[in-house]
């Protein structure tokens, strides 16, 4: 990762506006473990980009969600609000409800992911994050059943929440009684990603 830091500063010093370098920088950084570095040149990438998208603007959210600043995110989704409509409007929500959540505004996060599933209620993203927020909460394990089960089932394997979905059901069914499909979850879980849970 350090050569790929190094040859991204390089190719960053011969294109100083090219927003593709600054992103692939940003991520290398996240992945360092940098994450003001990698917040700053998302911010630079960003500002380069004419036609920012929802993913654009998504990464920087979620940085800035690790780094504890959800007050920051929250003024930015606000905003993003205005510019995204159907399945975007619906993402913009679901991220506003997690940085609220992380605020400590229980009920504008609830407000905001239950809105999100209303407005795009196949998207399984919006329905993982209603389920771990219906768990931490313990207001209505049945529902956060339903919204992880969905999530599971319907996202891809590989998605970057789908193993704290999983770990969340195995929580959730044990809260439940139910230990046989608790210890299921784990067993598959453990399958799933042996070097986090061995470590």
């Amino acid at each position: 990762l350090r050569l790929a830091l190094r040859s991204l500063g390089k190719a960053i010093h011969l294109s100083p506006a090219d927003p593709a370098l600054y992103a692939q920088r940003a991520q290398v950084l996240l992945s360092l473990g940098r994450k003001e570095a990698s917040l700053e040149d998302w911010w630079r990438a960003l500002a380069l980009t004419e036609d920012k998208t929802l993913g654009d603007w998504r990464q920087l959210i979620l940085i800035q969600l690790r780094l504890g600043r959800p007050q920051r995110a929250i003024v930015e989704l606000e905003q993003l609000l205005d510019v995204f409509e159907g399945r975007g409007r619906a993402t913009v929500k679901a991220l506003l409800g997690r940085a609220q959540w992380l605020k400590g505004d229980k009920l504008e996060a609830k407000e905001r992911f239950n809105e999100a599933v209303a407005d795009d209620p196949m998207h399984f993203e919006h329905h993982g994050a209603r389920g771990e927020f219906r768990y931490a909460m313990a207001e209505d394990d049945k529902s956060a059943l339903i919204d992880l089960d969905f999530a599971i089932r319907e996202g891809p394997r590989d998605h970057p929440h789908a193993s704290t979905w999983l770990e969340t059901r195995a929580l959730l069914l044990r809260r439940m009684g139910n230990d046989a499909e608790a210890s299921r979850d784990a067993s598959l879980l453990v399958k799933q990603e042996p070097d986090r849970l061995s470590a």
